[in-house]
């Protein structure tokens, strides 16, 4: 719900994997949905998100699954979705050797919470963060207070390594993500 309005309905399973708007994706989920705004742009080999320093790779089963992505491509003024990733879905590269350089990211580490289980790495990456009236508010309400929206301080994101990760505050890092599992969102209408 959001101002009385219902935003989606189904299971807490189905709203975490599957969320339909930016509302859904911060709300349902410790800590919530990494969000950052990016650009599909034409190259070779396929579509690709470029965002600040970094540029993925789409993989051809996220097209197959989002058709409209393809929409936003190839377009004279560059329009930008909203790319979500949850932290589970990121790795320390270092020990993810299979994961293509076309699905990697690099970071600073600002923070580490060794939980046993896991680290819980808060990191930050150049691009721009999405910056919505309903991110705003779920920024306040879960202690971030206001987001950082200054173009040099880049986008703060949170990730789950595996705990044999050794990375550490202030290194510099490569951040493996899972594009398959990533979601899409139109910053104007979600």
């Amino acid at each position: 719900m959001k101002a009385g309005v219902l935003q989606q309905l189904g299971t807490p399973g189905d709203c975490y994997d599957f969320p339909k708007n930016i509302v859904v994706a911060q709300f349902v989920g410790s800590p919530p949905m990494n969000l950052a705004l990016a650009r599909v742009v034409d190259a070779p080999g396929g579509l690709r998100l470029e965002f600040g320093e970094s540029s993925l790779e789409i993989p051809e089963s996220q097209l197959s699954a989002r058709p409209a992505l393809r929409s936003y491509a190839g377009r004279s003024v560059a329009l930008t979705v909203a790319l979500g990733v949850r932290s589970e879905d990121m790795e320390d590269a270092s020990l993810a050797s299979n994961a293509p350089d076309a699905r990697r990211i690099k970071g600073k580490v600002n923070l580490t919470e060794a939980l046993g289980s896991e680290i819980v790495v808060h990191f930050t990456f150049s691009g721009q963060p999405v910056v919505t009236d309903d991110t705003k508010l779920i920024a306040e309400e879960t202690g971030e207070g206001e987001l950082h929206i200054a173009a040099d301080e880049g986008v703060k994101w949170v990730a789950s390594f595996a705990p044999r990760s050794r990375v550490r505050m202030g290194d510099e890092i490569e951040i493996a993500l899972d594009v398959e599992r990533a979601h899409f969102f139109d910053p104007e209408t979600s």
